[in-house]
């Protein structure tokens, strides 16, 4: 699983979808009601999240970020989430990571 950073009309959010698949930022905009959605830089995500790419867990983030969970990872009894460097993972639940993360489902991935 990836928890990637985007930036919508403004404001940071976090995306969390399968490793294998890509967000749409098309489908981003429309599951968030935003009129204009960007990959956020290197920069951005780490001052919204406090963690640098490839290290962004789903939730606990040093400001609060909106977060989305492609509905396509309730697929998975288990996913394998980022926990804040780039080489240290932990397995949650989907819903689990739903429930704590207080996410939103949307399909935003393809």
């Amino acid at each position: 699983m990836k928890s990637l950073v985007f930036v919508a009309d403004g404001s940071p959010v976090v995306v969390c979808c399968s490793g294998a698949q890509r967000v749409d930022e098309q489908r981003l905009a429309a599951a968030l009601g935003a009129s204009r959605v960007r990959r956020s830089t290197a920069d951005e995500a780490k001052d919204a999240t406090g963690f640098p790419i490839g290290g962004i867990p789903p939730f606990a983030h040093a400001t609060p970020c909106r977060v989305l969970v492609d509905r396509g990872l309730l697929a998975y009894e288990t996913v394998w989430a980022a926990a804040g460097l780039h080489d240290a993972v932990f397995p949650i639940a989907p819903a689990e990571l739903v429930r704590l993360a207080g996410a939103t489902l949307a399909d935003v991935a393809v």
